[in-house]
């Protein structure tokens, strides 16, 4: 069983350092591909710390950044925000790398779309990255009308 709870703020510089270390990827990180592309090591760092980081820090006060642990250990983390009127998107779904496989990734779904469900949502959506449109369809998860985003009810 995954342990998942809300994030902390010391969770955020944690979730930092495994995505720059290279223990999270960074496709999930909020990139444009093709500007992600042009990033030297230096210049991702840079966004990282300067950008994203402070978007975990204001999702952790919104209750939107949700961590899985493992004998005290962060072994994932997911990121979702609102559009409004019960609809919900996962923005970032991620499992440290040297432990895919292990049930965390569905483990931490599940329990992100449980307290989706708990903050009022009805319907969430997500835009997978390249291959992993499989473990989102065994979550639920159906295309939308328009473009590759996947959505299922709450």
């Amino acid at each position: 069983m995954v342990k998942c709870r809300k994030a902390t703020v010391s969770d955020v510089d944690r979730i930092i350092s495994k995505i720059q270390s290279g223990s999270f990827s960074l496709d999930l990180l909020p990139l444009d591909p093709l500007q992600a592309q042009n990033l030297d090591e230096e210049e991702m760092a840079k966004f990282v710390e300067s950008e994203y980081s402070p978007s975990l820090s204001k999702a952790v006060d919104d209750g939107r950044l949700l961590v899985s642990e493992e004998s005290g250990g962060l072994t994932g983390y997911s990121l979702s925000h609102s559009k409004g009127e019960g609809r919900w998107v996962i923005s970032a779904l991620d499992v440290d790398t040297g432990l895919h496989k292990a049930g965390i990734g569905s483990g931490l779904a599940e329990k992100t779309l449980e307290h989706l469900r708990d903050k009022g949502g009805r319907m969430a959506e997500v835009s997978p990255a390249a291959g992993v449109h499989k473990f989102w369809e065994k979550m639920g998860f159906r295309p939308m009308k328009k473009g590759k985003r996947l959505e299922r009810r709450l």
